[in-house]
């Protein structure tokens, strides 16, 4: 029986794969920001659609968020459009056809009045269905969501990939730690980098605090977090001193970046209370990047405070914060991964939705 699932669920994923769905490549704009994408229709011809915008994690993604030849946003849109959904995945302000300036110049709250002219403009559509258009947001794209649907009260649902529930600067110190231990890295290592980036992170936005005494102290940090490293990782950094400097200076210029100011002081739960909205909450078991043991509870407890009764959460076996099946959950797997989602990632959005709609 368990061969014979395998064998029907292989033979849809590439069903799913193998299909054409009927596409435009559509604009629209944010306050004179141009922004281009891809809007993709079920196959068939009907008069009205339900939709999904799908809203890109951190960092600049163009339309297919697109990691390492693993393209998740086509694949999604590919699966919505199997079930009968149209689908908006645009490029990221200043990725692919898009204009304006980049992501690291923007803000959150930038990318989500991008994502929100996104969501109007299906509105606008005649071939779309305005009390079924939804958005699904991954990681950073999972905060800025929430954004939206407090903007937008006719928002009809909310997809949540490994969206946060607490502050950036949270989300930061227990996915560092996470990250050093997936990759192997010693407890006294791993909780010497925890304290030192803590420290690093408030001197960058304290005001009374200089570029050259952030070089000092981040030199100086790193040099000493360099004695704790094992003898074969001390090996390839040959010169210490250029290393600690290079750590300085990447610091300074972090500091500088509007994005990672905003990001970090950013608070996503009093926008979670004010969604009334059907949500879905999706985490990766593996996910070292946003857990589902920091997150989970803090995002239920804010759309409980709201008196949204209409959640559900889950957390997909073995996958990382991509969602492809995993073996550590660490980002330097992302290359060496089958380009494919965890089973039952798909199939869970899919039940989700047509469950109330």
């Amino acid at each position: 029986m368990k061969q014979l699932f395998a064998l029907i669920l292989t033979l849809f994923i590439f069903h799913v794969s193998a299909q054409s769905f009927r596409e435009e490549e559509v604009q629209f704009n944010n306050a004179g920001t141009q922004l281009s994408g891809t809007l993709t229709f079920p196959e068939g011809e009907q008069k009205s659609y339900g939709a999904i915008v799908l809203v890109s994690g951190s960092g600049p993604q163009n339309r297919d968020s697109d990691i390492f030849g693993f393209k998740p946003f086509k694949v999604i849109a590919d699966f919505f459009n199997s079930q009968g959904w149209a689908v908006l995945r645009y490029d990221d302000r200043g990725v692919g056809k898009s204009k304006g300036k980049s992501v690291n110049e923007s803000t959150t709250a930038d990318l989500a009045d991008d994502a929100t002219e996104a969501y109007r403009y299906l509105k606008s559509r005649n071939d779309i269905d305005k009390s079924r258009i939804g958005l699904l947001g991954h990681s950073e794209g999972g905060v800025v969501v929430p954004i939206v649907a407090n903007k937008e009260p006719d928002v009809a649902f909310l997809i949540l990939m490994a969206g946060f529930g607490v502050k950036g600067t949270e989300v930061s110190t227990v996915q560092q730690k996470a990250i050093l231990r997936s990759s192997g890295m010693s407890e006294e290592f791993v909780e010497a980098s925890s304290t030192m980036n803590q420290k690093v992170l408030k001197m960058m936005y304290d005001s009374t605090v200089s570029e050259e005494m952030l070089t000092t102290f981040v030199k100086a940090e790193t040099l000493k977090l360099l004695e704790l490293l094992p003898e074969e990782s001390l090996k390839q950094i040959p010169d210490k001193e250029a290393y600690a400097k290079m750590g300085a200076q990447q610091a300074v210029g972090q500091s500088k970046v509007p994005w990672l100011r905003f990001y970090m002081s950013y608070d996503p739960y009093p926008a979670l209370t004010r969604v009334n909205c059907p949500v879905l909450i999706l985490f990766g078991e593996l996910d070292t990047q946003v857990l589902a043991s920091q997150n989970l509870e803090p995002m239920e407890n804010a759309l409980k405070e709201g008196g949204n009764k209409n959640f559900q959460t889950v957390i997909i076996p073995k996958a990382n914060h991509l969602f492809q099946e995993a073996i550590t959950g660490s980002p330097g797997e992302y290359m060496s991964l089958k380009k494919e989602f965890a089973p039952g990632f798909l199939s869970t959005m899919g039940e989700w939705l047509n469950s109330r709609f």
